[in-house]
């Protein structure tokens, strides 16, 4: 437990050097975001290639750079999100083409007599490919999309995105150790429990008090917070706490369904006593995606 809690720690740390270094250069964190990408990239290749989940590596790992690349060059965050769709559905139209072509070759037609008897539905190896595209890579560039919002708000926006994350998965985790109660989906993820799901919001709304406090209260930073009207900036930070801490909490049980159906406890091993990079961003990347969303409403 001890060596849990110092890794992290360490893990916290990192992220806020991360956040704070964007104050220098706001590339900095870009970059971070592009190798987390990477990393569950390819978390999500060598799992399902382990375990006989067909799907094509290419385009899985040139997908983060070219989220990365769709921000770093569109003239907005909207154009962003345009190229990337774009993007996807030319890589999905690459995916079918290739998988109506490949059997046909010669090379494909020895791989389908060597795996006789282990046939999958049509085109399942397109879809899998795009999914995995767009989970995490096009779900982790929203990240890219609110640090491009301004030093001040991509700082606010990220401090909803990590801290509603870290508070709800704090509390759903120590008050649902310490309450117990009836479990919310044991055949999905055996150790979450209703109690916990319910303090998980109390944790994320607690987090985007503090934060909401902290820019309208105090002189910190000058910011869009200040700006807003009372109601509506109470009402922007009521939504990022209680919906930020359910897509958190929902995005956590959607990756134990991925991982069950991988049949693996964790995507992969590099931070010990946690998993891998898929398992520590598995609610933040939903998060991200809301509070990038909430941000162009109200700014």
């Amino acid at each position: 437990m001890l060596k849990r809690i110092l890794i992290g720690i360490g893990m916290i740390l990192f992220i806020c050097g991360a956040i704070a270094a964007r104050f220098w250069k706001t590339e900095v964190f870009d970059c971070v975001v592009l190798l987390l990408s990477l990393g569950c990239a390819y978390e999500v290749v060598k799992q399902n290639l382990l375990h006989k989940k067909k799907l094509l590596l290419i385009p899985v790992m040139l997908f983060p750079l070219i989220v990365f690349l769709c921000y770093y060059f569109a003239p907005s965050a909207m154009w962003a999100l345009l190229y990337q769709t774009l993007a996807l559905l030319l890589m999905l139209c690459t995916c079918v083409v290739t998988e109506i072509i490949y059997p046909k070759t010669q090379k494909g037609k020895a791989e389908a007599v060597s795996a006789s008897g282990e046939t999958e539905g049509i085109l399942s190896v397109s879809i899998r490919t795009i999914a995995y595209c767009a989970y995490p890579s096009m779900l982790l560039g929203t990240l890219y999309g609110i640090n491009s919002l301004g030093v001040q708000t991509g700082l606010i926006g990220l401090l909803l995105v990590f801290g509603v994350s870290a508070f709800s998965d704090t509390f759903a985790f120590f008050f649902g150790i310490w309450l117990k109660g009836p479990r919310l989906c044991p055949n999905i993820s055996p150790k979450k429990g209703i109690i916990g799901m319910i303090f998980g919001f109390v944790g994320g709304l607690v987090a985007a008090a503090t934060i909401f406090s902290i820019f309208r209260f105090t002189s910190i930073m000058s910011s869009f917070v200040n700006d807003l009207p009372l109601g509506s900036a109470i009402a922007m930070f009521a939504i990022c706490g209680i919906i930020g801490s359910f897509v958190t909490q929902i995005g956590d049980l959607f990756e134990s369904a991925v991982k069950r159906n991988l049949g693996i406890k964790d995507f992969g091993n590099i931070f010990p006593g946690h998993g891998g990079f898929m398992d520590r961003v598995d609610g933040q990347m939903f998060n991200s995606v809301l509070v990038f969303a909430i941000l162009v409403i109200f700014i």
